[in-house]
C-alpha cells in the first residue's frame, strides 16, 4: 500500500497542478520574489532600511533555488554588512547566514 505522500503527489503536472482533482500544488515563487527584492534595491528613493531587508531576504531566496546561487547570497549579505548605517538586526542576519555556509 502507497503512503499518503505518494498518493497526494500522484498525477500532478509540472505546472503543480493536480491531474486527478486533489487540490493545488502551489510552485515556489522564488524568481517572483527574487524581482521583487531587486526592485526595491534598485529603487532611487527607497528607504535604506527596506534595501536592507531587500538584500537579506534576495540573499535568502538565493539559497532556496535549485541550486542555490551561494555566490549571489555571500554578495548580498557582505553588501548589507559593509553598509555603515545598516541596522543592527539586518548586520546580525546577514552575518549568521554567512557563518551558516
Amino acid at each position: 500500500m502507497r503512503n499518503l505522500r505518494q498518493q497526494t503527489f500522484q498525477g500532478v503536472n509540472k505546472h503543480g497542478r493536480s491531474e486527478k482533482g486533489y487540490g493545488t500544488i502551489t510552485p515556489p515563487q522564488t524568481d517572483k520574489e527574487i524581482a521583487d527584492y531587486t526592485a526595491v534595491i534598485e529603487m532611487p528613493d527607497a528607504p535604506a532600511e527596506q534595501k536592507e531587508k531587500a538584500l537579506v531576504y534576495r540573499g535568502v531566496t538565493y539559497g532556496k533555488l535549485t541550486p542555490p546561487q551561494t555566490d549571489k547570497a555571500i554578495a548580498d549579505w557582505a553588501t548589507v554588512i559593509e553598509m555603515p548605517d545598516a541596522l543592527a538586526e539586518c548586520k546580525k542576519i546577514a552575518e549568521d547566514k554567512l557563518k551558516s555556509i
